[in-house]
């Protein structure tokens, strides 16, 4: 009833998502993978390894799930951001070095912003990338301890407390 007083269609279709998955289908099709390749006769074998590397690193991130969200992301915002780490596992090899493991995911765009004083088109001049995200009460507390969380509160460090205050209220 209220549709038909708005004189709004009874039926919409989203042609941004269609036209996304169709992209999505049409990307899909094409073959993209990293390679190294060796710049002289003598380096054949450091790219193989190399090749080795890459590969495994990409298997073990289920970097063709990320890729497909990166996808997305870029064809609705414009932009998409990959987040790289090197993390301790705890392990050793057998020469009793330390094992790394090579994290890759997918940092949300609603989660960057870009230097508001950059001018080139592909911010190339930028001088920062921000990240950020939204933590509770609960969580500053862990991480940073009360006395953060009172300076918060009080407005002594500018950030925005409305997160924070819903978190008191429930």
């Amino acid at each position: 009833a209220t549709i038909a007083k708005r004189k709004q269609p009874t039926e919409t279709f989203n042609v941004v998502k269609a036209f996304t998955r169709l992209l999505q289908g049409y990307f899909s099709t094409q073959i993209n993978t990293v390679q190294v390749k060796p710049r002289k006769p003598d380096s054949v074998e450091v790219a193989g390894v190399l090749n080795d590397l890459v590969n495994d690193v990409i298997a073990k991130n289920q970097f063709a799930t990320i890729y497909d969200n990166l996808k997305k992301d870029l064809m609705l915002t414009g932009m998409m951001v990959v987040y790289i780490d090197v993390v301790e596992t705890g392990e050793k090899d057998s020469f009793v070095r330390p094992r790394y493991f090579i994290e890759i995911d997918r940092v949300p765009p609603r989660e960057v912003r870009l230097d508001p004083m950059s001018r080139r088109a592909d911010y190339g001049d930028a001088g920062v990338i921000h990240r950020f995200k939204w933590l509770s009460a609960d969580s500053i507390k862990d991480k940073f301890g009360a006395s953060w969380l009172n300076k918060l509160d009080a407005g002594v460090i500018a950030l925005p407390t409305r997160l924070l205050q819903s978190q008191k209220d429930s």
